[in-house]
Formats: structure tokens, sequence, C-alpha cells
């Protein structure tokens, strides 16, 4: 429910709550609210008020298996003070700020329509569509073509309602990850065929 997460962020609002067998009183939220998730969230209609109290925090790129660190628990226990002193710092310098978190363009990001006019509905679906068909590793030997994509898509958009958006698909995938990748994945030719398509990025389903 959005306007119950909006009032349990927003400290104007009153909310009632109780504690078991006691008698129930008002109270102003001052939590925050803390989600972890491998897609942004998504909503059936995207509320202004809302996406613009998110913070958010992306982790954009995949460890590789061969890179992936068995006893990263314990490397970071054996660095746990150097940890917290960059901890503090960072909270200094948030009690420096008055506790005001510095301005997260994220939201604003996925919310706007892309260069195609793709409204914010076909925006949810296409996001949803990248995030779960590849890997974003910033290697540039990795590589996957438009056109595996685009056949991807095709089963995808039947699935998920979408299918407006094939005909527009090569524009509509450039404009997005220049948007929201354009550091670590690249539009380039690659193979004997000279294949349009992205280095940067391989297909999830190769790593299962």
């Amino acid at each position: 429910d959005i306007s119950k997460l909006k009032k349990l962020t927003g400290v104007l609002d009153r909310m009632e709550g109780e504690k078991k067998f006691e008698q129930g009183q008002g109270f102003h939220p001052e939590c925050k609210l803390l989600f972890a998730s491998n897609h942004f969230l998504r909503m059936r209609n995207p509320d202004e008020a809302f996406l613009s109290r998110l913070i958010v925090i992306s982790f954009r790129y995949s460890v590789p298996k061969e890179q992936q660190d068995e006893h990263l628990i314990e490397h970071l226990l054996n660095e746990r003070s150097a940890i917290f002193n960059k901890i503090i710092k960072r909270y200094r310098r948030l009690a420096a700020n008055h506790f005001e978190f510095s301005i997260c363009t994220e939201p604003e990001k996925y919310c706007k329509s892309t260069a195609n006019n793709m409204d914010r509905a076909s925006l949810f679906a296409f996001s949803k569509f990248v995030t779960e068909t590849l890997v974003f590793t910033g290697n540039e030997k990795d590589f996957v073509a438009t056109q595996a994509m685009s056949e991807l898509f095709d089963v995808f958009s039947t699935k998920n309602g979408c299918t407006e958006l094939r005909r527009n698909f090569p524009a509509l995938l450039s404009s997005y990850m220049k948007e929201n990748y354009a550091d670590t994945v690249k539009n380039v030719r690659r193979g004997a065929n000279n294949a349009r398509g992205y280095s940067g990025v391989r297909l999830a389903s190769s790593e299962r």
C-alpha cells in the first residue's frame, strides 16, 4: 500500500499504533525503511510523491563466479576496524548536512520517458526484461548481440503483455543503455558477421 508507506516515511503524517495488550496511541513516524531487491520497485501506478522519497543505492555489477570470494565474510571481519572508521566518517558528513541525504537521481532517471516516448508502465516492463536477461559485468570481452536480445524480448513481451514495444526494440534498448549504463556498456560490432550488440554484458542464462 503506497499510501501507508508514504505515511511511514513522512514525519508530518500522524499514524495510530498500539503495543500488545496496551492502549493505542498516535505517533509521528521517523523511521526509514530499507529494502534489498534485484529490481527497482515496480508499481501499478507510479507515484511522484513516493518516488521523490526514495534513496537508491545501485549495485550494477555482477561479480563473475570465478572472481567471487568464498571467504568474503572472514576478510570483511579482518577489515572491520577500517570499515567502521569509514562508517563514522560518512555519519559525520551526514550529520554536518543536517541528516539530509545527497540528491538521488535514480528514481528520476527511472521515471523519465525514453527518447521514444515510452510510457512508464512500458518502462517498468522494459527494465524488468533488461535486469532479468542481462548480467552487467563491465568486461569489454563480454558481448551480447542485439538480435539475440530481440529474440528473447519477443518471448518476454508475449508473457508480460508489452508486445507493442517490439517494433522499436533496438532504439528503446539503445536509449535505455545510454541513460542507465553509459559508463560500462558500449554499443559495438563484433564477430565474423560484424553483428551489432553491446559489450560489458552477458546473458544471465549463460550463468545457469
